[in-house]
Protein backbone atom coordinates (compact mmCIF):
# COMPACT_ATOMS: atom_id res chain seq x y z
CA UNK A 1 0.00 0.00 0.00
CA UNK A 2 2.58 2.27 0.48
CA UNK A 3 3.28 2.14 -2.75
CA UNK A 4 0.16 3.65 -3.93
CA UNK A 5 0.04 6.46 -1.02
CA UNK A 6 3.57 7.47 -1.86
CA UNK A 7 2.21 8.23 -5.70
CA UNK A 8 -1.12 9.64 -4.18
CA UNK A 9 0.63 11.92 -1.66
CA UNK A 10 3.54 13.72 -2.47
CA UNK A 11 4.11 14.90 0.98
CA UNK A 12 4.85 11.36 2.06
CA UNK A 13 6.80 10.44 -1.53
CA UNK A 14 9.09 13.88 -0.76
CA UNK A 15 9.57 12.60 3.37
CA UNK A 16 11.00 9.51 2.55
CA UNK A 17 13.29 11.25 -0.59
CA UNK A 18 14.44 13.75 2.28
CA UNK A 19 14.64 11.61 5.01
CA UNK A 20 16.44 8.62 3.38
CA UNK A 21 18.00 10.18 0.46
CA UNK A 22 16.26 8.18 -2.57
CA UNK A 23 12.03 7.01 -1.81
CA UNK A 24 12.56 3.51 -2.76
CA UNK A 25 15.46 3.21 0.13
CA UNK A 26 13.04 4.63 2.49
CA UNK A 27 10.11 2.76 1.46
CA UNK A 28 12.35 -0.30 1.87
CA UNK A 29 13.28 1.01 5.59
CA UNK A 30 9.69 1.32 6.39
CA UNK A 31 8.97 -2.09 4.84
CA UNK A 32 11.47 -3.99 7.29
CA UNK A 33 10.31 -1.68 10.22
CA UNK A 34 6.71 -2.74 10.22
CA UNK A 35 7.67 -6.31 9.50
CA UNK A 36 9.49 -6.32 12.49
CA UNK A 37 6.90 -4.78 14.90
CA UNK A 38 3.96 -6.68 13.04
CA UNK A 39 6.39 -10.26 13.57
CA UNK A 40 7.02 -8.94 17.47
CA UNK A 41 3.32 -8.23 18.19
CA UNK A 42 2.30 -11.36 17.22
CA UNK A 43 4.38 -13.25 18.81
CA UNK A 44 4.00 -11.68 21.84
CA UNK A 45 0.47 -11.81 21.46
CA UNK A 46 1.17 -15.93 20.97
CA UNK A 47 0.15 -16.58 17.41
CA UNK A 48 2.59 -18.73 16.03
CA UNK A 49 2.21 -20.36 12.38
CA UNK A 50 3.17 -23.30 11.33
CA UNK A 51 5.68 -23.22 8.29
CA UNK A 52 3.49 -24.12 5.35
CA UNK A 53 0.82 -21.73 7.14
CA UNK A 54 3.20 -18.61 7.04
CA UNK A 55 4.70 -19.58 3.71
CA UNK A 56 0.98 -19.64 2.32
CA UNK A 57 0.60 -16.10 4.24
CA UNK A 58 3.28 -14.68 2.80
CA UNK A 59 2.60 -15.70 -0.88
CA UNK A 60 -0.63 -14.20 -0.52
CA UNK A 61 0.11 -10.66 0.50
CA UNK A 62 2.60 -10.93 -1.66
CA UNK A 63 0.02 -11.80 -4.60
CA UNK A 64 -2.16 -8.95 -2.87
CA UNK A 65 -0.04 -6.39 -2.89
CA UNK A 66 0.92 -7.07 -6.22
CA UNK A 67 -2.89 -7.06 -7.94
CA UNK A 68 -2.62 -4.11 -5.52
CA UNK A 69 -0.06 -2.45 -7.35
CA UNK A 70 -0.68 -3.70 -11.14
CA UNK A 71 -4.22 -2.09 -10.34
CA UNK A 72 -2.72 1.17 -9.56
CA UNK A 73 -0.66 1.72 -12.68
CA UNK A 74 -2.85 0.30 -14.68
CA UNK A 75 -6.07 2.38 -13.40
CA UNK A 76 -4.07 5.69 -12.72
CA UNK A 77 -2.54 6.64 -16.36
CA UNK A 78 -6.68 6.20 -17.76
CA UNK A 79 -7.94 8.65 -15.44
Amino acid sequence: MLVVVKEENKAVYNALKVAFGHHWVGHGIVTLILSTVLTSIFNLGGLKLLEGTAILVLLAGVFLNLLLIAGYFLVHPLS
